[in-house]
């Protein structure tokens, strides 16, 4: 459909996207794209998601919650474009807060090779402004409540975002038609022209798409890997004095809470070259989540942050949750008790360069990178602005991230670590 679009007769594409920051015209970029198509009275008729990797951090899990390692396998924006302009074509395109989505998704498309032409277009945010006067917030979630609707998913999930922008546009247009503005000018749409596919080049839609559900279960497929190797360990018989070293091992696949298939392969053929059972691994399993739990209770309480790295490990070692649990009813540890095996080791003279959005808090405030330099600093290390194959040690928010600096330690050997296990090996008390 070309030509000028109108309230009634012209269908609406309603998105919602989730970045890694706030500036499309630098290095943030799309991480998640959700187009919800609506009839021109405001019936759902599509909804489409999909992960996109950015080929870069994943900036603030916090807010967003999505992982590198979600995105690892999702396709590229270049991949998409096509898929997502079939989606905006023909319709009124709307959003909450419209001017910051259209702004990445033109930068997205312009590195794709395409420009993206004006669209008419809607937003929720502007028109709430205007017609929502009461509303203690402009928010989508306040929005939302002050009109009645109930928000059935997370917010910042782009489909759950997407969906509640949808019902918000219905009810205020229709509130607007009340009011008798009845066209898309008289709701601020500086243009009613659609126009048609010529933008997108001859690209055709690919239909490639990840959604979190999948991401989520390819992650705990891949976190599962060493325990299949495990299971499949023949022999219960003997007994081997290599526990330690084998933990020592695990240790190191595990400081940056990131067990690729090769370290998983490696540590299998290791237990078995030195005589391991399963029963050997499975109990050298279990001491090392121990240590990690007894470290957690030092201060008599387990955050969520240290709860949900002790489950990654669990996950990654082929141990039940249960254990776990099991775990942390237990009394508080002395700091003496804790076993060595989890160390990292004394880092002072050692080079670390930082990457990704740091998680940690301290004191109840986000460890900046500024601060986290100068703690490092403080401990005794050597802050390094870039990767080198003559760096010692890159420390990451999330050990999936696909920053340059992570794909740079990767390619050049440089020992990673994960932001909470550094804090850990420097005993800085970090939450």
């Amino acid at each position: 459909m070309t030509g000028p679009a109108a309230l009634g007769t012209t269908p609406f594409a309603v998105i919602d996207i989730e970045t890694t920051g706030i500036y499309p015209g630098g290095h943030d970029r799309v991480i998640e794209v959700a187009v919800v198509r609506m009839s021109p009275v405001f019936q759902i008729e599509d909804e489409w998601v999909t992960l996109v990797n950015p080929r870069r951090d994943i900036g603030r899990t916090d807010i967003h919650g999505i992982q590198a390692a979600d995105v690892a396998h999702a396709p590229l924006f270049d991949e998409i474009s096509a898929d997502v302009g079939a989606r905006l074509s023909g319709a009124i395109v709307a959003g909450h807060h419209l001017r910051f989505d259209l702004g990445f998704l033109a930068a997205e498309f312009e590195r794709s090779g395409v420009r993206m032409p004006p669209l008419p277009s809607l937003c929720t945010l502007a028109l709430a402004h205007d017609l929502l006067p009461d509303s203690p917030s402009r928010k989508l979630g306040y929005c939302c409540e002050q009109v009645g609707i109930l928000l059935e998913e997370e917010e910042h999930t782009a489909l759950g975002d997407a969906r509640a922008t949808a019902y918000l546009l219905a009810t205020l247009v229709q509130r607007a038609s009340a009011r008798r503005r009845v066209t898309l000018e008289d709701l601020g749409c500086e243009t009613a022209e659609i126009p048609g596919l010529e933008w997108l080049g001859g690209r055709t839609p690919t239909g490639r798409r990840v959604g979190r559900d999948a991401a989520a279960a390819t992650r705990a497929d891949e976190r599962a890997y060493l325990a299949r190797l495990v299971e499949r360990m023949l022999g219960d018989e003997a007994r081997t004095p290599r526990e330690a070293e084998y933990l020592a091992l695990v240790d190191r696949a595990l400081q940056d809470r990131r067990l690729t298939r090769a370290e998983a392969d490696d540590l299998a053929a290791t237990a078995k070259a030195w005589g391991m059972t399963r029963s050997d691994v499975l109990d050298a399993h279990r001491a090392y989540l121990a240590s990690l739990a007894s470290e957690a209770l030092v201060d008599a309480q387990v955050s969520a942050q240290e709860r949900r790295d002790l489950e990654a490990v669990c996950d990654m070692l082929g141990l039940h949750r249960a254990a776990l649990d099991v775990l942390l009813s237990a009394p508080p540890p002395s700091a003496a008790a804790l076993r060595e095996p989890t160390s990292s080791g004394d880092l002072r003279g050692q080079s670390v360069c930082f990457t990704g959005e740091l998680l940690g808090r301290l004191r109840g405030e986000r460890v900046t990178r500024e601060v986290a330099e100068e703690l490092a600093t403080e401990s005794g290390l050597e802050v390094r602005a870039s990767v080198t194959k003559r760096l010692d040690l890159l420390v990451v928010a999330d050990p999936e991230t696909q920053s340059i600096k992570a794909r740079k330690a990767r390619e050049y050997g440089v020992r990673i670590m994960a932001e909470r296990v550094f804090w850990k090996a420097l005993g800085v008390a970090v939450e």
